[in-house]
C-alpha cells in the first residue's frame, strides 16, 4: 500500500477486521445494520467532484439512488467520505496509506445485501473504482479551472500535499505539476470554462416557459382571456373617476361664474 497499491474492501456477510490487523481502514469497523424489514437505505450524498462518481454527474448518466441496500456495517469515520445513504450512514470511504489508496465499501458487492449489483450504474461505477485505486487513466493535456487534477503542483504545493495528491486550480493559465513519479515534471494549461460560449439553439419551449408572466400568465406569457363580467368589473372603478372629475369641473365653472372680476 504504501508502495501506491490500491486496495477495495467490501465490507460484507463474512467481513471482519481484528484489532491487531493493519491500520489501512478509512475508520472504524462497527456493526451489521439491518433493513431488511423496510424498503431499505439509498444513496443520498454522493461526492460527483471524485473521480469514482464524475462520470455520474451528467443528465441522465445513471441514477445512484435507484439500488436499494438492505444490510451494511456502520464505519466511524477517520478519513475523507464519498458517499452516505440517505440516513446519514457511511457508504464508501477513503484513506490515503503512502502512495496507496483504501476504499471501505459498507457493504456487499454481490446481490445479497442490496440490490446494487442489478442495476445499470454498477458496472460503471466498478470500473471508476478500479481505475481509481489503480491509478490508471489518461493524462489530458488541458483542465478547466475548478476540475480535480491527479497531480500537485512542483514547487512546495507539492512538499505539502504529498506527490500525486490532487489540486483544484483557481485561475487560467500554465501549470507545472508534479506526477506519481517525482522525477517526471510536465506542464499542462487551465482554461476558463466554457459553458457560456455554449452556442446550442436553445429549445422554443424552454424560452417561452422562461418568458411567463406570474400570476396566470399562458404558456407564452399571453395573459388569459376575461369574460364580459370581469371586464365590466375592472373598468368599473374608472367610471367612478371619470363622474368625479365631471362633477368638479360643474363646481369650478359655478364658483368661477359668482365670483367678482378684477377689473
Amino acid at each position: 500500500m504504501r508502495a501506491g497499491a490500491g486496495l477495495l474492501v467490501a465490507l460484507g456477510e463474512r467481513s471482519a477486521w481484528p484489532e491487531d490487523a493493519p491500520d489501512l481502514l478509512p475508520g472504524t469497523l462497527g456493526s451489521v445494520v439491518d433493513r431488511s424489514g423496510t424498503r431499505g437505505q439509498t444513496l443520498g450524498f454522493v461526492d460527483y467532484s471524485h473521480p469514482i462518481f464524475e462520470v455520474f454527474k451528467a443528465p441522465r448518466s445513471g441514477d445512484l439512488s435507484a439500488a436499494r441496500v438492505y444490510r451494511y456495517r456502520t464505519l466511524t469515520p477517520g478519513s475523507g467520505v464519498l458517499a452516505r445513504f440517505d440516513n446519514g450512514a457511511i457508504a464508501l470511504a477513503e484513506r490515503r496509506v503512502g502512495a496507496g489508496t483504501v476504499l471501505a465499501w459498507a457493504t456487499s458487492l454481490d446481490s445479497y445485501w442490496n440490490d446494487f449489483a442489478l442495476k445499470p450504474v454498477f458496472v460503471p461505477f466498478i470500473l471508476q473504482t478500479m481505475r481509481h485505486i489503480g491509478r490508471f487513466g489518461t493524462s489530458a493535456p488541458w483542465h478547466t479551472v475548478g476540475d480535480v487534477i491527479a497531480a500537485a503542483p512542483a514547487g512546495a504545493a507539492a512538499r505539502e500535499n504529498g506527490v500525486g495528491a490532487p489540486f483544484v486550480p483557481d485561475e487560467p493559465g500554465f501549470v507545472e505539476v508534479t506526477p506519481r513519479d517525482p522525477a517526471i515534471g510536465r506542464v499542462i494549461a487551465v482554461n476558463v470554462p466554457v459553458e457560456e460560449s455554449d452556442l446550442t439553439r436553445v429549445p422554443p419551449e424552454d424560452i417561452a416557459a422562461a418568458v411567463v408572466v406570474p400570476g396566470g400568465a399562458g404558456a407564452a406569457g399571453r395573459a388569459p382571456e376575461l369574460t364580459h363580467a370581469e371586464q365590466e368589473r375592472r373598468q368599473s372603478l374608472w367610471w367612478y373617476l371619470a363622474a368625479a372629475l365631471v362633477v368638479l369641473l360643474m363646481i369650478e365653472s359655478v364658483v368661477a361664474g359668482r365670483l367678482p372680476r378684477l377689473s
